[in-house]
Protein backbone atom coordinates (compact mmCIF):
# COMPACT_ATOMS: atom_id res chain seq x y z
CA UNK A 1 0.00 0.00 0.00
CA UNK A 2 1.48 3.87 -0.88
CA UNK A 3 1.68 5.59 2.03
CA UNK A 4 2.09 8.88 0.42
CA UNK A 5 -1.13 10.03 0.39
CA UNK A 6 -3.08 10.07 3.86
CA UNK A 7 -6.65 8.33 3.32
CA UNK A 8 -8.90 9.89 1.48
CA UNK A 9 -12.58 10.87 2.24
CA UNK A 10 -13.95 8.19 0.01
CA UNK A 11 -15.37 6.00 2.42
CA UNK A 12 -17.86 8.44 4.06
CA UNK A 13 -15.66 9.35 6.86
CA UNK A 14 -16.00 13.06 6.92
CA UNK A 15 -16.51 13.72 10.90
CA UNK A 16 -13.29 11.23 11.60
CA UNK A 17 -10.72 13.19 13.66
CA UNK A 18 -8.59 12.57 10.40
CA UNK A 19 -11.01 14.63 8.55
CA UNK A 20 -10.88 17.68 11.62
CA UNK A 21 -8.64 20.66 11.73
CA UNK A 22 -7.29 20.07 15.16
CA UNK A 23 -3.84 21.94 15.45
CA UNK A 24 -3.24 25.81 16.66
CA UNK A 25 -1.08 25.85 13.23
CA UNK A 26 -3.69 24.85 11.32
CA UNK A 27 -6.54 27.22 12.19
CA UNK A 28 -3.49 29.47 12.30
CA UNK A 29 -2.87 28.90 8.64
CA UNK A 30 -7.08 29.05 8.22
CA UNK A 31 -6.63 32.95 9.28
CA UNK A 32 -3.97 33.67 7.18
CA UNK A 33 -4.87 32.15 3.98
CA UNK A 34 -8.18 31.40 4.37
CA UNK A 35 -10.66 33.14 2.19
CA UNK A 36 -14.33 34.20 4.01
CA UNK A 37 -17.87 33.99 2.67
CA UNK A 38 -20.28 35.25 5.12
CA UNK A 39 -23.96 33.73 4.86
CA UNK A 40 -26.63 34.93 7.41
CA UNK A 41 -26.39 32.28 9.80
CA UNK A 42 -22.69 31.35 9.53
CA UNK A 43 -19.45 32.37 8.07
CA UNK A 44 -17.58 30.22 5.85
CA UNK A 45 -13.55 30.14 5.87
CA UNK A 46 -11.54 28.24 3.06
CA UNK A 47 -8.13 27.62 2.47
CA UNK A 48 -6.38 25.65 -0.34
CA UNK A 49 -5.68 22.19 1.72
CA UNK A 50 -1.86 21.18 2.87
CA UNK A 51 -1.99 18.01 2.67
CA UNK A 52 -4.52 17.56 -0.73
CA UNK A 53 -8.06 16.66 2.02
CA UNK A 54 -11.19 17.76 2.73
CA UNK A 55 -10.90 18.47 6.20
CA UNK A 56 -13.15 21.04 8.47
CA UNK A 57 -13.30 22.62 12.03
CA UNK A 58 -15.65 24.28 13.55
CA UNK A 59 -15.15 27.63 15.95
CA UNK A 60 -17.83 28.65 18.52
CA UNK A 61 -16.83 30.82 21.30
CA UNK A 62 -18.51 32.64 24.14
CA UNK A 63 -19.03 35.62 21.45
CA UNK A 64 -21.33 33.38 20.13
CA UNK A 65 -23.44 32.41 23.60
CA UNK A 66 -22.84 32.13 27.05
CA UNK A 67 -24.96 29.28 27.12
CA UNK A 68 -23.32 26.28 26.17
CA UNK A 69 -26.19 24.68 25.26
CA UNK A 70 -26.53 27.30 22.56
CA UNK A 71 -23.04 26.74 21.14
CA UNK A 72 -23.40 23.39 21.11
CA UNK A 73 -26.47 23.26 19.26
CA UNK A 74 -25.27 25.51 16.96
CA UNK A 75 -22.19 22.85 16.36
CA UNK A 76 -24.79 19.96 15.74
CA UNK A 77 -26.45 21.91 12.86
CA UNK A 78 -22.80 22.88 11.43
CA UNK A 79 -21.17 19.39 11.56
CA UNK A 80 -24.62 17.95 10.14
CA UNK A 81 -24.81 19.98 7.06
CA UNK A 82 -21.48 19.97 6.44
CA UNK A 83 -22.04 15.88 6.75
CA UNK A 84 -24.73 15.90 4.34
CA UNK A 85 -22.84 18.59 1.50
CA UNK A 86 -19.38 16.97 2.03
CA UNK A 87 -19.62 13.92 -0.58
CA UNK A 88 -19.97 16.79 -3.19
CA UNK A 89 -16.93 19.07 -2.23
CA UNK A 90 -13.38 19.34 -3.55
CA UNK A 91 -10.50 18.92 -1.43
CA UNK A 92 -10.02 22.46 0.69
CA UNK A 93 -9.69 22.90 4.79
CA UNK A 94 -13.01 24.63 5.55
CA UNK A 95 -13.92 26.36 8.57
CA UNK A 96 -17.28 27.19 10.08
CA UNK A 97 -18.11 29.84 12.43
CA UNK A 98 -21.90 30.19 13.65
CA UNK A 99 -23.44 33.40 13.71
CA UNK A 100 -26.07 35.18 16.15
CA UNK A 101 -29.25 34.70 14.12
CA UNK A 102 -28.63 30.69 14.22
CA UNK A 103 -29.96 30.22 17.31
CA UNK A 104 -33.16 30.71 15.93
CA UNK A 105 -32.88 28.68 12.63
CA UNK A 106 -33.68 24.89 11.83
CA UNK A 107 -31.42 22.40 10.04
CA UNK A 108 -33.34 23.04 6.38
CA UNK A 109 -32.02 26.59 6.98
CA UNK A 110 -28.81 26.11 7.40
CA UNK A 111 -28.02 23.32 5.04
CA UNK A 112 -29.41 25.73 2.59
CA UNK A 113 -27.10 28.79 4.03
CA UNK A 114 -24.52 26.20 3.70
CA UNK A 115 -25.05 24.69 -0.02
CA UNK A 116 -24.71 28.81 -0.71
CA UNK A 117 -21.34 29.52 0.58
CA UNK A 118 -20.03 26.06 -1.06
CA UNK A 119 -21.52 26.77 -4.47
CA UNK A 120 -20.33 31.02 -3.82
CA UNK A 121 -16.44 29.27 -2.54
CA UNK A 122 -16.23 27.26 -5.96
CA UNK A 123 -16.34 24.01 -3.74
CA UNK A 124 -18.51 22.03 -6.01
CA UNK A 125 -17.41 20.82 -9.33
CA UNK A 126 -19.90 23.07 -11.78
CA UNK A 127 -22.38 19.82 -11.87
CA UNK A 128 -23.26 19.04 -8.60
CA UNK A 129 -25.68 22.52 -7.09
CA UNK A 130 -27.75 24.64 -9.34
CA UNK A 131 -27.22 28.20 -8.79
CA UNK A 132 -29.15 29.09 -5.86
CA UNK A 133 -32.48 30.64 -7.29
CA UNK A 134 -32.32 28.15 -10.60
CA UNK A 135 -34.49 25.39 -11.13
CA UNK A 136 -32.99 21.88 -10.84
Amino acid sequence: MDDSLPPSNTSGGYLRPESRLRRADEYAYMREAGKRFAGQLCVLVVASPLDRRLRFGIITSRKYSKRAVDRNRARRLLREAYRRVAPHLEPAWILLIPRYRMKQSRMPEVLAELERLVFEADLVPPTTFSAPGENQ
